[in-house]
């Protein structure tokens, strides 16, 4: 037996409605659906090696103290792409608010992004990959 190694880190998000914010993270960023389950109101998503969990929370309250004192940041490559790919398919989305790339004075570029229910992401591009 080895020693136990962490491999993952997944912030776990409260939904309004799993199936809307999963339509959301797989259309608009790419996600793929990896656990689905209905008794639970709970999906799991993952994209390369970033992971995300949803689960159903109908208090408006709850959802609301969570969007406004947590975030999660997502390390990405090629951000400048990435907003490519996803600025025409928010642009149409009120519920939407994002903040295209831009540099921070901390010595990373990021994405501001949320989801339908405010949650707030930064796609942060990782500083340690080169980029051509």
């Amino acid at each position: 037996m080895g020693a136990p190694r962490f491999h993952g880190l997944s912030p776990l998000i409260m939904v309004s409605d799993v199936d809307r914010s999963v339509t959301f993270y797989t259309d608009v960023l790419g996600f793929e659906k990896v656990i689905r389950n209905d008794d639970h109101n709970y999906a799991m998503l993952r994209r390369e090696g970033a992971w995300l969990a949803l689960i159903q929370n109908t208090s408006d309250e709850a959802r609301k103290v969570t969007s406004e004192n947590t975030a999660a940041q997502i390390w990405v490559s090629e951000i400048d792409a990435l907003w490519e790919e996803i600025e025409p398919l928010i642009k149409d989305m009120p519920d939407i608010r994002a903040k295209a790339p831009h540099d921070r004075d901390y010595g990373v570029r990021e994405i501001h992004l949320t989801d339908p229910d405010g949650f707030l992401m930064f796609l942060t591009q990782d500083p340690t990959l080169k980029t051509d």
